[in-house]
């Protein structure tokens, strides 16, 4: 049998509420999230630091503006000239 963060992975369907490895990753995340989110604009290079935390691939230069907010962050890939403004 399958633990919930090994059926995530392979992308069946899985129940996040109570295996810990998965609200430790989502926890993470938001944690993350929030302090992205905290920064003032004038902090680029931390909003940098923090999206490379947060994010699974980036290719080049992005542009994210928060409020930004996702899950877990490590499923997520962007290219080059990527921009999000909520």
């Amino acid at each position: 049998m399958m633990t919930e963060w090994e059926n995530a992975q392979a992308g069946y369907l899985y129940d996040a509420n109570y295996d810990k490895e998965i609200v430790e990753a989502r926890t993470r995340c938001a944690d993350l999230c929030y302090e992205f989110n905290s920064c003032r604009p004038s902090e680029t290079e931390r909003q940098r630091e923090l999206l490379h935390e947060i994010l699974g691939n980036i290719d080049g230069d992005i542009v994210i503006t928060a409020p930004f907010y996702c899950d877990y962050g490590y499923n997520i890939s962007v290219g080059k000239k990527f921009l999000y403004e909520p």
